[in-house]
C-alpha cells in the first residue's frame, strides 16, 4: 500500500513539475516572439532610414558633381561600391 501511495505522490509531483516547466517555456516563447517582433520593427525603420540616406546621397551627388570630382579615385570607387552594395541589399528584401 505504501508503495502505491509513494508512486502516486511521485507521479503527481512530476506532473506538477512538468506543468510548471511547460508554463515557463510558454512565457519564454511569448517573450521571444515579442523581442523578435521588436527587432523586426527596428530593422524595418533602419531600412527606411537607409533608403532615405541613399536617396539623399545620390541627389547630392547629382546636384553637386564637384563633390565626386574632389574625391580621390579610390575614395570615389569605395563610395560607389558602398552605394551599390546598399542598393543590392535593399533590393533583395
Amino acid at each position: 500500500m505504501k508503495g502505491s501511495i509513494n508512486k502516486a505522490f511521485i507521479k503527481t509531483e512530476l506532473k506538477t513539475i512538468m506543468e510548471d516547466k511547460a508554463e515557463k517555456l510558454k512565457r519564454e516563447i511569448e517573450e521571444s516572439k515579442k523581442l523578435i517582433s521588436d527587432a523586426q520593427q527596428v530593422i524595418d525603420e533602419a531600412d527606411k532610414l537607409t533608403a532615405v540616406m541613399l536617396e539623399n546621397i545620390e541627389k547630392m551627388i547629382g546636384e553637386r558633381p564637384e563633390i565626386l570630382q574632389s574625391m580621390t579615385r579610390e575614395d570615389r570607387e569605395k563610395l560607389m561600391a558602398n552605394i551599390n552594395k546598399i542598393k543590392k541589399r535593399m533590393s533583395s528584401k
